[in-house]
């Protein structure tokens, strides 16, 4: 079912990760990004920011990091990025 879709994507030209809702980071220039479709803000410092993407965490890391625009879904953050990184958020289970 997956090729399939992917398959209607490619003939139809359709943004794939706007389709999936899949989330996206793209440089603008030195020291801004701009990330569409997170979630939520898990973690907020001018060292570190880390947000809620799907089922996995996006952390930028750095200095002078700030938030220049925020909204629903899109963010926009500037200063001095050092690194940017993919991880899994680990959800607690109940024991029964």
């Amino acid at each position: 079912m997956e090729n399939y879709i992917k398959e209607i994507i490619d003939v139809c030209k359709l943004p794939f990760g706007e389709i999936y809702n899949e989330f996206k980071v793209i440089q603008i220039g030195e020291g801004v990004i701009y990330i569409c479709n997170y979630k939520k803000i898990i973690d907020y410092s001018p060292q570190k920011i880390v947000l809620k993407v799907k089922n996995n965490t996006l952390e930028i890391a750095g200095s002078d990091m700030f938030i220049s625009q925020i909204n629903k879904g899109e963010i926009i953050i500037k200063g001095c990025i050092q690194s940017c990184g993919l991880g899994v958020i680990h959800e607690k289970k109940n024991k029964q």
